[in-house]
């Protein structure tokens, strides 16, 4: 009887697989072809996986030389490269196949031994408030744009290739290496878009005590978008891929996660009426059109630009 069918997680049902090919162990050079459960996930026990099936050896001193000994069907050691020490006790693993790549992730129990204190405001303090949106991805409260768009060069290969590929026999040879070159790609870019992204908000945590984050949520102004109809299609398309480049929801999470290891404030803040309010006096300007980039306050005549007088409004509505 199959391993993987018998085991607990899969409660005795069928489960579908993937073929991979593994150098028999550690040292051989001969390949195997060896069949594995598709994303199985196990609960570990400290620095071992419970059952005789599922063994990971992992190297505290080198990650890199980290050893998964046995997984589900998988009967010959594998090397798995854990690129920083894990932080905490691992719980679960799950092994993921992506373009004939074979993915680990594992997710641990952080304990408040390995957390940052929680570092106390004062007026030296530095914060930082930052504000979503389409023209620009994330404004801050200093003026600083940021941007995350997808890299050009490889959008372009994709398209051309695409349009190679549907003039390729649907199945044939042909198409399949066509259409893994293509998957091959999209995973390029998806992990270089994802990079810029945790850069972003690893140096906005490490610069910052303070971050104010305007809850801002993506949905909502693409279903806005969509039911405009003063805007042609190819206009509201162009619209929703710059806007779903930024990746809002992620930048949001990342701050978060991030700012509660390294012991940083986060809040998320309310978004309305943070473009309309002067940052100077408090004046609601109403008549505010999404159009009006910049605009001169009707009370204090304070000129402002809209997106960095909301991230002002963000940090100030904070509290911090």
């Amino acid at each position: 009887k199959d391993i993987c069918n018998d085991s607990w997680y899969t409660k005795g049902k069928s489960v579908n697989h993937f073929y991979i090919e593994v150098l028999h162990g550690l040292g051989w050079r001969k390949k195997i072809t060896q069949r594995m459960p598709v994303t199985p996930s196990h609960i570990c026990d400290g620095k071992s996986i419970v059952g005789d099936y599922y063994k990971l050896e992992y190297n505290e001193k080198e990650p890199t030389k980290s050893i998964l000994r046995c997984f589900g069907s998988i009967k010959h050691p594998m090397r798995i490269v854990i690129h920083r020490p894990l932080m905490g006790e691992e719980k679960t693993m799950k092994i993921v196949e992506e373009n004939g790549r074979l993915f680990a992730c594992i997710s641990v129990t952080i304990k408040d031994s390995h957390k940052t204190d929680l570092v106390k405001l004062n007026k030296n303090s530095n914060k930082i408030g930052l504000d979503f949106g389409i023209k620009d991805h994330v404004v801050d409260s200093n003026g600083e744009r940021y941007n995350f768009p997808k890299n050009e060069a490889i959008e372009k290969k994709i398209k051309k290739l695409q349009q190679i590929l549907s003039a390729k026999k649907y199945r044939s040879n042909n198409w399949h290496k066509l259409s893994n070159r293509i998957a091959n790609l999209k995973s390029r870019q998806t992990r270089s878009h994802d990079n810029k992204i945790h850069n972003f908000s690893k140096q906005i945590v490490n610069n910052n005590d303070a971050i104010a984050v305007e809850d801002y949520r993506l949905s909502e102004i693409i279903a806005k978008n969509k039911s405009d109809k003063t805007k042609t299609n190819r206009v509201k398309s162009a619209i929703n891929k710059k806007s779903l480049e930024g990746n809002i929801h992620a930048i949001k999470m990342q701050l978060k996660y991030k700012s509660s290891l390294y012991g940083k404030h986060c809040a998320l803040v309310d978004p309305a009426y943070t473009s309309q309010d002067c940052s100077s006096c408090g004046h609601r300007k109403s008549d505010l059109k999404l159009s009006d980039r910049s605009y001169t306050c009707d009370n204090c005549g304070a000129k402002h630009d809209r997106d960095v007088n909301a991230a002002i409004n963000v940090l100030a509505l904070s509290k911090f």
